[in-house]
């Protein structure tokens, strides 16, 4: 829930979430940006250390959504975040 209130308060360029969170999940965020903010769903990038056992990743990959998984380097991240906005563009 945090995370909407930071998305209202202010535009951003990447939106890094991890699929798991008290409250409010991945999922649940994903459907809120699609529906307040459309442009900013080319923008996410979700980490998770169980993706592939997560019904939420077959929606990721139907959809096209970049995600991580756990763990990952710096490097990796970077690498990551950097495709991720250079594939919004």
């Amino acid at each position: 829930d945090s995370a909407l209130s930071t998305l209202e308060a202010d535009e951003f360029d990447l939106v890094i979430s991890d699929v798991r969170m008290p409250g409010l999940d991945g999922e649940r965020l994903f459907e809120r940006v699609q529906e307040q903010w459309p442009a900013l769903t080319r923008r996410l990038l979700f980490i998770s250390g169980d993706i592939e056992a997560d019904r939420f990743a077959a929606m990721l990959r139907e959809r096209a959504i970049r995600y991580l998984e756990k763990p990952f380097t710096a490097a990796a991240l970077l690498r990551a975040a950097r495709e991720v906005l250079d594939g919004a563009r």
